[in-house]
């Protein structure tokens, strides 16, 4: 079957490469900076070097939106109408970037600001090209993303602070918190914002909270468990998440964005409530 809507989206939304070939969706990378060499992300760069240079590194990289004309060869490649699902405009200019793009290229061109990050956006992507699939309208398409976007969420468990230190954000979770001591934070993006919102002790009980707040989400549509270097803590959350959630759970990385400023031992939830 043609499909009449074409889905793009960017290397943040954390889609495994063979997923977003499976569900036909072009991937836009991201540009990945350490100190003076720049890498596109899932190109030039995978999860397992970004995190050896991470570790390495005592300044942060940056993470910045793809060239214009990155975006505007992508789009081209797609005669028809096209979803553009995007990390959410409130933690970089991906989204900006897009809307600017599809100003170049014409009104064919829907960029979605999903206000979310890793598969928060990636599982809005494919909802869009299960819908496109499906033979669904752009504006059908829209529709059912905006709803979707309410009920999305991620939350990461750090294990470290160092990162935030290093990237200036500590005094905002000194405020938030106060000391800093031995806490293992749990941060939430939800709707463009980046929100500190436990503060367990220990990672034990930091990962135990992180099932619990998913669990108390309710019925779940969908879950994915993330991490960036810690595999067997995400399949312990996995088994967990088990208990109460009897559909497929999808399992990866979180991606370099988190990954940045959560640090090495990051692990994510990203639940998607039923309607």
């Amino acid at each position: 079957m043609k499909i009449e809507t074409a889905v793009v989206t960017d290397s943040i939304a954390s889609l495994p490469p063979d997923l977003a070939k499976k569900k036909n969706i072009d991937i836009i990378p991201a540009i990945i900076t350490f100190q003076d060499k720049s890498f596109r992300d899932g190109v030039d760069i995978g999860m397992e070097e970004f995190m050896r240079l991470l570790k390495e590194s005592s300044v942060l990289p940056t993470t910045a939106a793809p060239a214009l004309g990155d975006y505007i060869t992508v789009y081209q490649r797609h005669p028809g109408n096209i979803v553009s699902v995007h990390l959410g405009s409130g933690f970089s200019a991906i989204f900006s970037s897009a809307e600017e793009a599809a100003q170049e290229v014409g009104e064919r061109v829907h960029p979605f600001d999903t206000g979310s990050a890793s598969l928060g956006v990636g599982f809005m992507a494919i909802k869009a090209a299960d819908l496109a699939m499906q033979g669904a309208t752009v504006e059908q398409i829209l529709e059912e993303l905006n709803d979707m976007r309410g009920r999305t969420t991620v939350m990461a468990s750090l294990d470290t602070l160092d990162n935030l230190e290093k990237g200036g954000r500590a005094s905002r979770v000194q405020n938030l918190f106060g000391s800093l001591l031995q806490i293992k934070p749990i941060l939430e993006i939800k709707n463009n914002k980046f929100s500190l919102i436990e503060k367990p002790r220990t990672r034990k009980k930091s990962l135990a909270r992180l099932v619990e707040l998913t669990e108390s989400l309710g019925s779940l549509e969908q879950v994915a468990v993330l991490h960036a270097d810690t595999p067997q803590d995400a399949e312990s959350i996995v088994g967990q998440i088990k208990r109460f959630h009897q559909g497929k759970i999808m399992i990866g990385n979180i991606g370099p964005a988190l990954a940045t400023h959560g640090g090495p031992g990051i692990v994510g939830v990203v639940p998607v409530r039923k309607k």
